[in-house]
């Protein structure tokens, strides 16, 4: 994630990343780093110029009050944008309001995720 930290870096293998509210950030690694946590208050976005794959690696995603976006009605993500989730039996989980564990190895949402992609015919399946 181009500028997801202070000094303007690339976050590094393991680190927890957080988007705060009010700010954001474009994904454009062909393959990211795994990252630990990611907690989106504010906003992330794959690449919309659909000039290459993309693959967003990490042990868990917070969708909190954020968006996590790939692409739009109008833009259409044309390339392949793949999301892998690492862990195991005992990787910590995600906790959310209230003490409610969403599980480890997880994509939990209270924010909103928009997901465009090639129109298709008929139905798909999730890989």
């Amino acid at each position: 994630m181009t500028d997801a930290k202070p000094t303007g870096g690339v976050p590094q293998e393991g680190e927890d990343i957080m988007i705060a509210a009010g700010t954001s950030f474009v994904f454009d690694l062909s393959e990211s780093p795994i990252y630990g946590m990611i907690s989106i208050q504010g906003c992330v976005s794959f690449l919309s110029d659909n000039s290459k794959d993309q693959h967003l690696q990490a042990h868990n995603i917070y969708v909190h009050t954020g968006k996590l976006n790939i692409g739009s009605k109008q833009t259409p993500y044309t390339k392949k944008a793949k999301i892998t989730l690492y862990g195991d039996f005992d990787s910590p989980t995600i906790t959310t309001g209230q003490l409610v564990e969403a599980g480890n190895k997880a994509i939990a949402n209270n924010g909103e995720i928009k997901i465009y992609g090639k129109s298709r015919s008929r139905m798909s399946r999730l890989h």
